[in-house]
């Protein structure tokens, strides 16, 4: 809750605005490197020396990114601190988003989408009872979703993103939710691993986009109580999502919990669209053509 907004309020400061979509992006790489690679040498690390060593690796792993923080010599605009925090302070900030045509439909989207489309809950039902692949297919279920956020950010990263980035959005969100429509009766392996790729790349590309958007779009001395703001709903929608796809499973099935919440998505998509025509009409002259 402190760190991430004061992270990506920061990464404005570091980059030129032109290249900033890039270098989310980027960072959403070395996001999912470890999303992947990290249960395997985790393991490694346990079955060598036992779970007391993987809780130390982890801990001395936060010393790589202290070391990280000292190599900066970029200069950080300073805010006005501890004296800036008040009552008054957090209604500006609310109001800023709250009034902002772009920003707040697009927190609606992100909450929406990671709260109903989010089936990562449903993973064991899936592999034990639906898909019968076991622990090993229950793993690859798990690391689907961030190979494909990995390859989504390594291609914006690579070769940036588009310049109409409203319409962007809504077609990574729109590929997010049919591909969980569509791996929610599937009984193939093969293409439920790829469905849940592609729902990986498709949140990847939305909310690459959407982060550059809300920084871009918030004047400077707004970005951190925009991005604490922000982050209620990046944080919030995963959790609630999995609660409320295992309450809706225990109601209908796991199948249809996965096909309700894709559906939802897909709804919750189209009223955006229609009440905020601003969003998909969007264009950032910092984007690439």
């Amino acid at each position: 809750s402190l760190e991430q907004p004061s992270r990506q309020s920061m990464i404005p400061s570091l980059v030129p605005r032109a290249q900033l979509a890039q270098a989310l992006a980027l960072q959403g790489t070395q996001r999912y490197v470890p999303i992947i690679a990290g249960p395997s040498l985790a393991g490694v690390v346990l079955a060598l020396w036992g779970p007391a060593a993987c809780y130390t690796v982890d801990a001395c792993s936060w010393l790589a990114m202290l070391a990280a923080l000292r190599l900066l010599r970029t200069k950080i605009p300073e805010g006005g601190g501890w004296k800036t925090i008040s009552v008054d302070s957090l209604r500006e900030g609310l109001q800023f988003v709250w009034s902002h045509g772009v920003i707040f439909p697009l927190m609606i989207l992100d909450f929406s989408a990671t709260f109903f489309g989010n089936v990562r809950g449903l993973f064991p039902i899936y592999a034990r009872d639906i898909l019968f692949v076991g622990p090993k297919g229950l793993g690859l279920l798990y690391a689907s979703r961030a190979v494909g956020s990995l390859l989504a950010a390594g291609a914006m990263a690579l070769f940036g993103p588009a310049k109409h980035s409203g319409r962007w959005i809504f077609l990574g969100i729109a590929i997010y939710g049919i591909a969980t429509v569509l791996f929610a009766h599937s009984q193939i392996f093969w293409f439920s691993v790829l469905m849940l790729a592609l729902t990986g790349a498709g949140d990847t590309i939305s909310s690459i986009l959407r982060s550059t958007i809300n920084q871009l779009s918030t004047p400077d001395e707004l970005r951190g109580r925009m991005s604490s703001i922000n982050s209620i709903f990046t944080s919030s929608g995963p959790q609630l999502g999995q609660f409320e796809s295992g309450v809706v499973a225990a109601w209908l099935g796991a199948q249809m919990s996965a096909l309700t919440g894709g559906l939802a998505t897909l709804l919750v998509l189209a009223v955006v669209a229609a009440t905020f025509p601003r969003v998909h009409r969007f264009k950032n002259p910092h984007f690439f053509s």
